[in-house]
């Protein structure tokens, strides 16, 4: 045999290894990039789908609103009628025209007065909805007729067909969002029947729950060479790059003399990996409420050895996983035994190759049998220096370790691979912000003077939105007690709730409370109070007025609360969740609105406004309103500092 033979396929496997390893952070990172992409345009096109419902679906509510107000003129005289036909189209945003019919045939109407012409019900979508390119006064003008039906006729109230061609533009980022009504669609710039022109590969398409009518949109998905280079050229360039510098430096590992995962096999047989337990306290308490099992290598000949010099190569072996075992398995036999505070966190390092090696959960469920009569509870700290690559095992394996109640944590948050998609898809109960984060803090000189003294917990608003809109205000309740009792456990004394509408059910939020309660009703009540206000006009969501939230609070202190009628409150609500919320802003016509209506509200005798919704102070001032304007968020936040303060 030839002696060269066997050193010559060593040498080709230690290459073949290199090239691999090489290539590696291209091909874990690639696919992950491209799937997120992917990910995003989908993403994309579903938010533009959901904000055209929104905005289509507010205009319609004004056509609604005011076909429902005329419906009860339908079969009465055109003479008596024709006022009211006109008046609605001068106040109803986007209504550009409205009429009353008797068995299909428009007999009056705010355009021409007395009249007669066909509208059959067969022609619009449920009886309701009627999208027309355009008609003989406008031909080149799409329009949409809205109708509500009653028993001696029925109303009509015309949309401008370019009010929901803006709706539908301002929707539209990346690809058009088409309205279609039947057999006929809208997009931003055309009006057509039968089959859109878009032709997308993958389509995204919404039916309204409340109007006939469906909202489309869509995307194509470029090729993945071509997305790759143009949305990430330079990140492939760099992995390219680290991927030749680790192939290169493993070549080089490799061909030296000695085996140092060898070494780690040998102290892996003979027990050299010992746990010791670093303590978790909390201040001002004297146990232990939890211990770090932390892994060293206690070597025969060079002592303990740090875990910098050997956790890495461990961790690119495979053999931490065997690792961690033996140490957990000898430590819990320990711990076990001792009598530990309740809820005693006991948690360990893991990393990517535990959730690879596929025995992870058996190991949990044995060391949680042994711990069951301890009262302690296992908590797992995901490390971060090898990317985990987020597939659905690896999300099944998360919440499976949480089903069985173990805590899982990010370790070292923020120095390595982790990002917001950790959070957004894997089931984590914390994170651990790594050292270099604070221990500048009182040192340097940026950090000296800094001394945060409050905690922030930002409750779910799409939770508190749905429950709101479902009248289920004990869910509401529910859920803002939740987040107190988690900054209660953060060590807050003081709470304030900085929205309005929450404080419907105030009085069971406070009765629940773990700790005290600014209630803003008070807070505001004594601002208007302090300005000698007598009557105040109350602007916010519809469940704030039409609910008096303010009445109570405000009568207390000798001052009247005054509320706007229905329609007025329809606006308010509508500026608020279709511009105010999403956008940060409100068009200038919105903005108009919202001070007719504080006009009004002057004109009942107000002397002041009170902008019970967080987002009016945006656009609403002292300034523009002419009377004093309480923004109740700033005057909720003064009270808060001076109770702190205190």
């Amino acid at each position: 045999m030839n002696p060269l033979q066997p050193r010559r396929r060593h040498r080709l496997s230690h290459v073949l290894f290199a090239l691999l390893v090489a290539a590696l952070p291209l091909a874990a990172t690639v696919p992950t990039l491209l799937w997120q992409e992917r990910q995003d345009l989908q993403a994309n096109a579903r938010q533009q789908v959901s904000q055209a419902m929104e905005l289509v679906e507010g205009i319609l509510d004004q056509a609604d609103h005011a076909a429902r107000v005329l419906l009860p003129l339908a079969g009465g005289p055109c003479e008596q009628a024709v006022y009211p036909l006109r008046r609605q189209v001068a106040v109803a945003p986007f209504v550009r025209s409205a009429a009353l019919l008797i068995k299909d045939r428009v007999y009056c109407s705010a355009l021409s007065g007395s009249t007669d012409w066909a509208l059959p019900r067969r022609d619009f979508v449920d009886g309701r909805i009627q999208l027309l390119a355009g008609n003989s006064v406008t031909p080149d003008v799409p329009l949409l007729y809205y109708r509500v039906n009653g028993k001696r006729g029925d109303a009509v109230a015309a949309v401008d067909g370019r009010y929901l061609q803006l709706a539908l533009q301002d929707a539209s980022d990346n690809d058009p969002v088409l309205l279609q009504v039947g057999g006929l669609w809208l997009g931003p710039h055309q009006v057509g029947t039968g089959q859109p022109p878009a032709n997308w590969q993958q389509q995204v398409v919404r039916r309204s729950g409340r109007y006939p009518f469906l909202i489309r949109s869509g995307y194509d998905i470029p090729p993945w060479h071509r997305l790759l280079w143009a949305r990430h050229a330079l990140l492939a360039a760099v992995l390219f790059l680290l991927g030749l510098l680790a192939g290169g430096t493993l070549y080089w590992l490799l061909s030296r003399p000695a085996s140092f995962t060898g070494e780690l096999r040998r102290a892996l047989a003979n027990d050299e990996f010992v746990g010791y337990l670093q303590p978790l306290v909390r201040p001002g308490m004297a146990d232990w409420r939890g211990a770090e099992v932390l892994m060293r290598w206690d070597h025969p000949r060079e002592g303990l050895i740090r875990p910098d010099l050997f956790i890495p190569r461990a961790e690119e072996s495979g053999l931490i996983v065997e690792m961690t075992r033996r140490m957990m398995d000898a430590v819990i036999a320990k711990v076990a035994k001792l009598s530990l505070p309740e809820d005693f966190h006991l948690g360990v390092n893991i990393s990517p190759a535990h959730l690879r090696e596929g025995n992870l959960i058996r190991d949990c469920r044995r060391w949680l049998d042994r711990l069951a009569g301890s009262g302690a509870v296992l908590a797992l700290e995901l490390t971060e220096r090898e990317m985990v690559e987020i597939t659905p095992e690896v999300e099944a394996l998360f919440h499976s370790l949480d089903q069985m109640g173990v805590k899982v944590a990010l370790d070292d948050f923020g120095t390595g691979h982790s990002s917001l998609v950790y959070l957004q898809q894997l089931t984590v109960d914390g994170l651990k912000i790594d050292q270099s984060f604070v221990a500048g803090i009182g040192s340097d000189g940026l950090s000296a003077h800094h001394h945060p003294r409050f905690v922030l917990d930002q409750p779910d608003f799409g939770v508190v939105h749905q429950a709101q809109d479902d009248d289920r205000w004990d869910r509401v309740a529910d859920s803002i007690v939740g987040s107190l009792e988690r900054l209660a456990g953060a060590g807050a004394e003081l709470a304030v709730i900085p929205a309005n509408t929450v404080h419907l059910v105030v009085d069971d939020i406070r009765a629940r409370a773990p700790i005290p309660l600014i209630s803003m009703l008070d807070v505001v009540a004594e601002a208007c109070a302090a300005r000698g206000l007598k009557q105040v006009a109350i602007l916010g969501t519809r469940w704030t007025m039409a609910r008096r939230l303010y009445q109570a609070p405000l009568a207390a202190r000798g001052i009247t609360e005054v509320i706007s009628d229905e329609a007025q409150q329809a606006l308010i609500q509508n500026a608020i969740f279709a511009e105010l919320v999403p956008t940060g802003g409100a068009s200038e016509a919105t903005v108009a609105a919202l001070l007719q209506v504080v006009g009004a509200m002057k004109a009942q005798g107000c002397d002041g406004v009170a902008l019970a919704c967080t987002e009016l102070p945006l656009v609403l001032n002292n300034a523009n309103c002419g009377v004093p304007a309480i923004d109740t968020t700033l005057v909720l936040a003064e009270a808060a500092l001076a109770a702190a303060c205190a």
